[in-house]
């Protein structure tokens, strides 16, 4: 549910610090201060209507594997990826499954080369896709020859 607050006839200096106290609280401001009559029918008084929203969660310590992992995707795929939970949840995911960092940079490497450029897939090649548990697995199966060809 969203709440509104209406902050009426006051100054503009006491709406200011109204305002300023409200936005500290985890409110923000809808509009701009309007010219109100006051209840005495006095001019110079203002209003406005401020919002409540909630504040951004703290941000969680990533560990070290999964930002390098993370990382090394934009390296490799030039997309933009922040370590958001969206992200990473799925990188932690496959790590706690028992596979390593090489795998997961062995699997982007091989995605990559697949999909980078290709008007179907392209847009596929993001950690949701690559890292999820239902094809994370077959996607390292199939990166796993070309790693063989790369070591003889």
């Amino acid at each position: 549910m969203i709440e509104y607050i209406v902050l009426s006839a006051m100054s503009i200096d006491q709406l200011r610090t109204e305002v300023n106290d409200h936005v500290n609280k985890g409110y923000t401001l809808q509009g701009g201060a309007t010219p109100v009559c006051s209840p005495t029918g006095k001019w110079g008084f203002y209003q406005t209507v401020i919002k409540k929203v909630r504040k951004s969660k703290p941000t969680k310590e990533v560990p070290s594997e999964v930002e390098s992992v993370i990382n090394y995707f934009v390296m490799r795929t030039g997309k933009k990826c922040s370590l958001s939970e969206s992200n990473t949840k799925h990188v932690s995911a496959r790590l706690a499954d028992g596979y390593s960092v090489q795998d997961l940079k062995m699997v982007i490497n091989s995605q990559t080369a697949k999909w980078l450029g290709d008007d179907t897939m392209d847009q596929y090649l993001r950690p949701q896709t690559i890292f999820g548990k239902e094809k994370f697995e077959g996607y390292l199966n199939s990166a796993t020859p070309l790693k063989q060809k790369f070591e003889r």
